[in-house]
């Protein structure tokens, strides 16, 4: 079976343009299809301040199996996931 990649970019332009908002949260809309494969987490090692949930209140909870890591030359971490299944309290 192929792999679907799907990307994407914050600009935090964005974010200081923003009007009135409450300050930056990541989930999107991406965030349901990041699974069932599995999940690959690209980090860039930047400090903007206080961290933030990596995905939705809305989210269905996932169990996530670590499979590796690769540091890039430049400092960037590529983490990559295996999908379990659902969480199991």
């Amino acid at each position: 079976m192929r792999k679907i990649r799907i990307m994407e970019h914050i600009s935090i332009d964005g974010i200081i343009q923003q009007e009135n908002g409450e300050g930056f949260t990541h989930g999107g809309w991406t965030t349901p299809y990041r699974t069932p494969a599995g999940l690959e987490a690209v980090v860039y090692p930047v400090l903007l301040g206080r961290g933030k949930r990596f995905f939705s209140d809305s989210a269905n909870p996932r169990e996530l199996a670590f499979l590796n890591t690769k540091v890039t030359s430049t400092g960037v971490l590529i983490n990559t996931y295996q999908h379990l299944g659902p969480l199991h309290s």
